[in-house]
């Protein structure tokens, strides 16, 4: 899918775990097909037909039609506008019952601000207007979020990355429960030699309901930390 700042490529992604915002909030695996138009040297369209919203099955019965337009400002600014339509069950992996639209649009910007020091931000606005609630009823359901990122390159085998989110599952529609996520993630990376590079990174997640497994015994907890390392070998 077009929607969202991360990649499904390692290589193009500078924190090892992946945001919130594409966990939860943007469509995940699918089976489709894309276009991409460059109309100037600027501004590039893209289209894309794809089976269903999150599965190799389409269950909704209905294709998910999605459509961009990515505009370099300049060589140091850019800003992508992506949209996502499609009819969908009350849930994404129900087989039978009514659909209703399922509707999404993500803005993501970047910008460089020396060769050393960037920043981007994504925003997602998703809602549908006939699904299934946690608590049973059957209506409207929205979900917000944005992540914003900041990498700094300290020499040319270390770099830095803080990654920072807000994610309001308003109906508890997408996660299961009416919440405010946040978390805050920080990677560092280093490029033992140039197809070889590791990546250590530590994470904080926080929401105001109990959703965490408690670290410190039985029961739930409102924040949660982890800690990842991640190796990357390129066949180049």
């Amino acid at each position: 899918a077009m929607i969202g700042y991360e990649n499904f490529d390692p290589n193009k992604d500078a924190n090892f775990s992946r945001s919130i915002l594409d966990g939860f909030a943007e469509p995940g695996i699918f089976i489709g097909a894309h276009m991409f138009y460059d109309m100037t040297d600027k501004v590039q369209w893209a289209f894309g037909v794809n089976n269903g919203w999150a599965g190799l099955r389409d269950h909704g019965h209905g294709k998910c039609i999605e459509a961009g337009v990515l505009y370099n400002v300049n060589p140091s600014l850019m800003f992508n506008l992506q949209i996502t339509s499609g009819p969908e069950r009350l849930t994404t992996q129900l087989v039978s019952g009514p659909t209703s639209w399922r509707n999404m649009v993500g803005l993501v910007g970047a910008v460089s601000v020396s060769d050393a020091l960037s920043f981007a931000l994504s925003i997602d606005d998703g809602r549908q207007n006939k699904a299934l609630k946690p608590n049973g009823e059957i209506g409207a359901v929205s979900w917000q979020g944005f992540s914003a990122y900041s990498s700094y390159i300290f020499t040319d085998k270390w770099k830095g990355t803080v990654r920072g989110e807000w994610y309001g599952d308003l109906d508890g529609y997408t996660t299961g429960l009416r919440q405010n996520w946040r978390e805050l993630t920080f990677t560092l990376s280093y490029l033992i030699r140039k197809n070889l590079e590791v990546r250590g990174e530590t994470r904080r997640d926080f929401s105001n309901k109990r959703v965490f497994m408690s670290a410190t015994g039985p029961g739930l907890s409102p924040n949660q930390q982890s800690a990842g390392i991640e190796m990357i070998y390129r066949f180049i």
